[in-house]
């Protein structure tokens, strides 16, 4: 029988399709490009035991639990890190083998990358591609019994805090610490009787809770830090501190500002990382280290803390020494600058001085709304009052009250508003300081007395949200911006007659 030359090529096709259908699902299975990606991707989110193509040496398929800790064994001080894995084109293929190249980048620091390549071979059993999964897959010059180190020194200085001139505010000043030297103290009741006496005479406030305990557990010639003073507070008190048995000196300079109380509470302060800190950013910090703990310090911690010098090794290891792989310099922390003038600053905290109660106060440059005095307390304050605080605003609220009513032209200037001694709304009495009241008078004087009972009256004339919304239109409640959090202002809308 005969078929034209269309049917033909249509039986032809069909003899393809069959085909196709008959074979084992070759096209369906990934080839090294897809495995390769699949690979850098498990291993950069650390999941590699989710891993489904990865073969041993003799390309057998490997486990991707087994693999995931051999993978930590190699990589030591480095397995809480993730690293950013890529492939580089092009896939050289050979049968069922097949070459290509690794990029590993590890994140050692903000500011350190530690780069490098490493060839890895896949191998095809039957339709299945697999990386051939081993140590030099982690770096060409690892066999099975290494590890690596990831070694800090510090060496760089903490970043400065400026302030709007481009003067330093928080900068490196000279510091004493003070410790002891466990087996050196012969009493050590009488010691820390001694230090507290001694300390509180230039630091009223500082005490020694875990010091004794802290002690106890120290090695015999250990230096268990108590206390940092400033150099000219610990000269005041070196020769009564010489004399407590087993004191030791260690001369330091630290992220200080000019006095302890500048500013403080804005500011912040720095002090030795602790476990939470170092549990919320695995990798990034060791034991030791000095971090931002509160105000700018905290906020701003990743650009003003220096970087260590660092240095990855494969570990020593009986009759090898240890190899480096990789070393970077310490590097500065860089500085931020805020807009104190530090004049300013101190005067306002002088004003303070005198408040036994919570206080502060800030300071405007009514130009650009530069902060130019941030002070909280007496003492620099432990909490930001000045930013965070939320009190009302009293008398000074008025102006917007009466924004409000002219705006809407619920009243002018002119506008005779009452301002009795007392008004009642739903059963609530307002009063006026002093229980003063000027009676009938146009708006202006209500508003230049500062009549309350006048402005209560007002309410209904701004409606359900009429104060709420000239507030805002004033940038009250509005976020700012100023680089560290603040409290806004808050005006609610609706609410009974006696709220409003």
């Amino acid at each position: 029988m005969s078929v034209p030359r269309r049917d033909r090529r249509l039986v032809l096709v069909g003899l393809v399709v069959l085909a196709s259908t008959l074979l084992p699902g070759c096209s369906d299975r990934p080839g090294p490009e897809a495995v390769l990606h699949g690979f850098s991707t498990a291993w950069s989110k650390g999941e590699l035991r989710f891993s489904r193509q990865l073969a041993d040496e003799r390309g057998r398929a490997l486990d991707g639990e087994a693999a995931r800790r051999q993978l930590t064994g190699l990589l030591g001080d480095l397995k809480d890190l993730r690293p950013v894995v890529g492939f580089q084109d092009p896939i050289e293929q050979d049968g069922d083998d097949a070459t290509a190249t690794l990029t590993v980048a590890w994140p050692l620091a903000a500011k350190v990358r530690w780069d490098y390549e490493v060839p890895v071979r896949l191998r095809r059993t039957g339709d299945v591609w697999r990386i051939v999964f081993g140590p030099t897959t982690v770096h060409p010059d690892l066999t099975a019994s290494d590890r690596l180190t990831l070694q800090r020194t510090a060496g760089a200085a903490r970043g400065a805090i400026l302030d709007g001139a481009g003067q330093p505010i928080v900068t490196q000043r000279p510091v004493v610490v003070v410790g002891f030297q466990p087996s050196a103290i012969r009493d050590l009741t009488l010691a820390m009787a001694q230090l507290k006496v001694e300390v509180n005479t230039v630091e009223p406030a500082v005490a020694f809770p875990d010091l004794p305990d802290r002690i106890k557990a120290a090695k015999p010639d250990a230096f268990v830090e108590a206390v940092t003073l400033r150099r000219d507070k610990y000269l005041k008190i070196r020769a009564g501190l010489q004399s407590i048995d087993g004191t030791r000196f260690r001369e330091e300079t630290r992220s200080l500002a000019p006095t302890a109380t500048f500013a403080r509470a804005l500011l912040g302060v720095t002090g030795e990382v602790t476990r939470e800190i170092m549990e919320k950013n695995p990798g990034t910090y060791q034991v030791g280290d000095r971090v931002g703990l509160s105000g700018v310090q905290h906020r701003y911690d990743g650009r003003l803390r220096a970087t260590p010098a660092m240095r990855v090794d494969i570990a020593a290891v009986p009759g090898r020494p240890a190899r480096t792989l990789f070393t970077s310099d310490a590097i500065p922390g860089d500085t931020v600058r805020t807009t104190l003038d530090q004049a300013v600053q101190t005067a306002a905290e002088r004003a303070l001085a005198g408040q036994s109660g919570r206080s502060a106060l800030v300071a405007m440059h009514t130009g650009d709304g530069a902060l130019l005095a941030v002070a909280n307390g007496p003492d620099g304050g432990q909490q930001n009052l000045a930013l965070l605080a939320r009190v009302p605003p009293g008398s000074t609220f008025k102006m917007v009250t009466a924004l409000g009513v002219l705006a809407a032209e619920a009243a002018t200037a002119e506008t005779i508003v009452p301002c009795p001694r007392t008004l009642t709304v739903d059963g609530r009495t307002f009063t006026n300081a002093h229980g003063m009241a000027l009676g009938d008078v146009p708006l202006r004087v209500d508003f230049a007395r500062s009549c309350n009972t006048a402005f209560a009256a007002l309410a209904p004339r701004l409606g359900a949200d009429g104060l709420a919304r000239t507030a805002e239109s004033l940038g009250i409640g509005k976020d700012w911006e100023i680089g560290m959090e603040a409290f806004w202002g808050q005006v609610s809308s609706g609410g009974s007659a006696t709220e409003r």
